[in-house]
């Protein structure tokens, strides 16, 4: 085994995917999740320079480059055939061949326009303090926002949604959908399997944007100034992996700058799988962001391929869309998606009423119970002299519903009168498909083998995941940190000023995690949602292997 690399990797040509062989990447099986985070974590110094690599100086740090169009794969016990698709990069070329590209042109001038990304910048310093926008750096949120808390109505339209009164940004983020989804069927292995068609309907996710859109949750454009270097972008430009991303499905990541013509764009490298592309505009990358990966800054560039001019005073900047599919919108519960995504603001970030109303009616019925129980308590709320308060930050805003009386409905119509809707242009009442109700009711309570293994593979593959004491801690989590021992030391009129051990450190950080999950994940685990999930099992599971990070807990 290749000590720069955890895992072996081999050409095979015995099937062609996008008319090509595929690489296979198998993981070392001694290696153990701290060991393989170890390695999986690093970015080689070697990568940062100013000029294209030579195949023979990647070789000898341990990388790769990824040829367009070829996908790699990775073993995995559970899968029918053994291996599990993990990325693939495609240039301009690939992008040109699935029809894609005058669009990605268009939606790329759209972004780049000078007035586009200072207009995000003010509405979103309208509502948000001077310190949220200097750590959030130039990263914007183009449609529906996750809290970082969990909670009641953690789930809701973004900041740049609710001011975009003309729905330009509506637009924009259709077209990024469509064109992601698109990529992601067209070029990525085993996206139109029926497991994963079937896992839709248990769990309708919250697809935003374009009405074929049916993977990806979220838009981010992340901007950075051309000599700015990666440190623009905060800890995004170190590197990480994408807690919120689902670790079943895919991301893709446009790249869409517009570097200077003696400028390197950069790179963009995989750090476990040890894997590097360029980030020349008009090109994308599909990948996990459950696996390690960073940014390598803009340096000088020659153009492997003719990039269509933009306008004259175009800003020099490099511009990277990440179209993702957040865990909390693809698995939603309930209780997370804020009042407004079922009133008429709730369509604003979807291409169509019928798309919206569809996905509406489908979540319903997937969580009926739970639902019939929310509207009940929302309209005591509603009712009531004094509102309820809301302290805290929202982990223990979930609410103890009383399911047990609730029954399921089974008829398909009932489900389709209900969500039904009337045209803005031609006053015709709309109804949701009567297929997609009777598809989605005939999956209720089912069991879905093939989804439980791939959720297997995609942990037995993580490469380490998350590496526990990696994360550097912020200025205000260290002035903190000093304060409390200062006031602890006068307190005690202790002489000596002992510092911890990191062990110990991670030892205390692991025992508050824990109380955590009794204060705030044990209340949530134990209650019926009425939506047929285990939500104890895995919870505990994560408990036992002292997987703190994945509750999220601050």
């Amino acid at each position: 085994m290749d000590q720069l690399r955890p895992f072996t990797t081999s050409f095979h040509d015995d099937v062609k995917y996008n008319g090509s062989g595929y690489w296979l990447h198998t993981i070392d099986s001694k290696l153990r999740g701290p060991k393989l985070a170890k390695l999986s974590c690093t970015i080689h110094p070697e990568l940062d320079v100013g000029r294209q690599h030579t195949d023979e100086e990647l070789k000898d740090i341990g990388y790769i480059r990824l040829e367009p169009g070829i996908c790699r794969f990775v073993a995995a016990p559970n899968a029918p055939d053994g291996k599990r698709f993990d990325h693939t990069y495609l240039s301009a070329a690939e992008i040109e061949k699935a029809g894609l590209l005058d669009r990605l042109v268009k939606a790329r001038e759209k972004m780049l326009h000078p007035d586009f990304q200072p207009k995000l910048n003010t509405t979103m310093a309208k509502v948000r303090s001077r310190k949220f926008m200097e750590d959030r750096a130039k990263i914007y949120e183009l449609g529906i926002t996750v809290q970082k808390r969990t909670g009641r109505h953690s789930i809701q339209n973004g900041v740049i949604l609710r001011d975009y009164a003309d729905r330009d940004n509506r637009d924009l983020t259709v077209e990024l959908t469509s064109i992601a989804n698109a990529l992601l069927e067209t070029y990525t292995p085993g996206m139109k399997d029926e497991f994963r068609a079937k896992r839709r309907l248990q769990r309708p996710p919250l697809t935003i944007g374009a009405d074929e859109n049916n993977t990806i949750t979220s838009i981010q454009v992340n901007y950075l100034e051309i000599d700015e270097g990666m440190d623009g972008l905060q800890k995004f430009g170190q590197g990480h992996i994408d807690e919120r991303d689902h670790p079943n499905m895919f991301t893709v990541l446009f790249f869409l700058g517009n570097p200077p013509p003696d400028y390197h764009v950069g790179n963009f490298a995989l750090l476990g799988e040890r894997t590097v592309c360029p980030t020349a505009p008009l090109s994308a990358l599909v990948f996990s962001g459950k696996r390690w990966h960073a940014g390598i800054a803009p340096r000088r560039y020659i153009s492997p391929v003719s990039i269509p001019e933009l306008p004259t005073g175009t800003p020099l900047m490099r511009l990277s869309v990440v179209a993702y599919p957040n865990r909390r919108m693809t698995d939603v519960h309930p209780q997370e998606l804020g009042y407004e995504l079922f009133t008429s603001a709730g369509s604003a970030c979807f291409q169509s009423q019928k798309k919206y109303q569809e996905w509406r009616m489908s979540y319903y019925i997937a969580h009926e119970r739970a639902m019939v129980a929310l509207e009940a308590l929302e309209n005591r709320e509603k009712l009531s002299e004094k509102a309820p308060k809301r302290k805290g930050n929202g982990r223990d805003r979930y609410v103890q519903l009383d399911t047990t009386s609730i029954v399921r409905h089974t008829l398909p119509s009932y489900f389709v009168d209900k969500f039904q809707w009337r045209d803005e242009l031609t006053g015709q009442v709309m109804f949701p498909s009567t297929q997609l109700a009777i598809d989605t009711i005939a999956q209720i309570g089912q069991s879905n083998e093939e989804w439980d293994n791939l959720s297997k593979d995609m942990a037995h593959v993580s490469l380490g995941g998350k590496a526990l004491g990696k994360r550097k801690p912020s200025k205000r989590e260290m002035l903190k940190a000093e304060t409390f021992e200062r006031s602890k030391r006068l307190k005690s009129n202790e002489s000596t000023n002992e510092i911890k051990s990191a062990e110990y450190q991670l030892e205390e950080r692991n025992g508050m995690f824990e109380e955590e999950f009794y204060r705030w994940e044990e209340p949530l685990i134990e209650q019926d949602n009425g939506d047929d999930m285990d939500h104890q099992g895995p919870a505990w599971e994560r408990l036992i292997s002292r997987d703190w990070e994945s509750f999220e807990a601050p």
